[in-house]
């Protein structure tokens, strides 16, 4: 539930910041400092620049200015979100040195260690930004997220709603407490937070996707399911998840039939075409190229389901039925060596997998 980068929010506060400290630099006079984070500013709402650029333009203003917590903070947040995590950790503890009660740069540290999984750090240092009187409604959302991950329930929903205080308009912070009543399996509640999510935004796609599992996997309605996988797709046409369970929907009405007639072999080029849509924007998606190469499989397609069950093994090497499904296709070629090679493998990953025990004792 962690998101991985600070809000559109922090970073408009932190612009704001920036200005705010233009006035009371520490080192020069009030018009030279406004000078230099008027320049700032321009450079980092610069739209065409790249990132690099606005850390270097930040980088000159604070040689200009090296008592400046405010740039520190603006060129922590780009170091962050250029993948320089390190030198954003020194530049937002120059901040805090420089201004010790700044509750931005208090939530900007705690924000690093949250994502490094040091939870008790970041911890720390959020509860500093939230003593300091923090604005911030991300403040208060990562504190909700550290105490859902301890199953501490009760104290994530006191600070989700501390996060809707602060920002009544996001509807990521009903999402977060609906959340936290689904893995309670409160689903009553929960669906009536992620009501009030779709209520601020009736396009919020992880609500919809909470919508499509309850009815997809607790109540077992696959029309329901459906209709909000449409409205997932009308929201977003690649969404991985969602063409993922359309493909997933219409290759189940193709193992309904009997395998080489042409409904079957229609339906399951269509389950596909929609696993290939997932994949366009989410490569990696390993279900996505487990039941796309199974789609293959069945088709008689062993070349391109065997490319796939390869690509599955990339991202995850331990996944035993991609070895199974190779093994069946090294089988089917009579290269018995690497079937039975492939078997072992997927049994070794799974010891109680039946179905590659019976195949290496019916191998001949």
């Amino acid at each position: 539930m962690f998101r991985l980068a600070p809000s559109l929010r922090l970073h408009q506060a932190l612009i704001c910041t920036l200005l705010l400290w233009g006035l009371i630099a520490c080192d020069s006079g009030a018009s030279k400092a406004g000078e230099a984070e008027s320049s700032a500013r321009d450079s980092v709402l610069t739209p065409s620049d790249s990132i690099q650029h606005l850390i270097q333009s930040l980088s000159e203003q604070i040689r200009m200015y090296p008592k400046n917590p405010a740039l520190y903070i603006e060129r922590s947040y780009l170091l962050y979100t250029s993948g320089d995590t390190p030198l954003a950790i020194e530049d937002i503890e120059k901040a805090m040195q420089l201004n010790p009660k700044d509750p931005e740069a208090y939530y900007l540290r705690g924000f690093y260690d949250l994502v490094s999984n040091k939870d008790t750090t970041a911890e720390a240092y959020l509860m500093k930004a939230v003593e300091f009187g923090s604005e911030n409604p991300e403040t208060y959302y990562s504190l909700g997220n550290l105490n859902t991950f301890r199953k501490k329930y009760s104290e994530a929903l006191k600070w989700y709603k501390v996060a809707m205080e602060k920002d009544s308009l996001d509807p990521g912070y009903p999402y977060a407490c609906g959340m936290v009543y689904y893995q309670q399996k409160n689903y009553p509640m929960a669906l009536n937070w992620f009501e009030k999510a779709l209520k601020l935004d009736p396009y919020h796609t992880k609500s919809l996707l909470q919508f499509y599992t309850y009815y997809n996997e607790v109540r077992r309605d696959a029309s329901k399911a459906t209709k909000y996988n449409n409205l997932i797709l009308a929201t977003d046409s690649l969404h991985p998840l969602g063409r993922f369970h359309k493909g997933a929907e219409i290759q189940e009405k193709a193992f309904l039939l009997k395998r080489g007639g042409p409904v079957f072999d229609s339906l399951m080029m269509l389950a596909i075409e929609e696993y290939t849509k997932a994949l366009v924007r989410s490569p990696g998606y390993v279900q996505a190229l487990y039941n796309r190469g199974y789609g293959f499989y069945a088709l008689g397609m062993n070349q391109e389901a065997m490319q796939d069950f390869e690509q599955v093994l990339v991202s995850d090497k331990y996944h035993a039925r991609s070895y199974f499904m190779m093994a069946s296709i090294y089988e089917y070629q009579k290269d018995l060596e690497n079937a039975k090679k492939y078997y072992e493998i997927a049994l070794q990953l799974q010891p109680d997998f039946k179905e590659a025990e019976q195949a290496i004792a019916e191998l001949k």
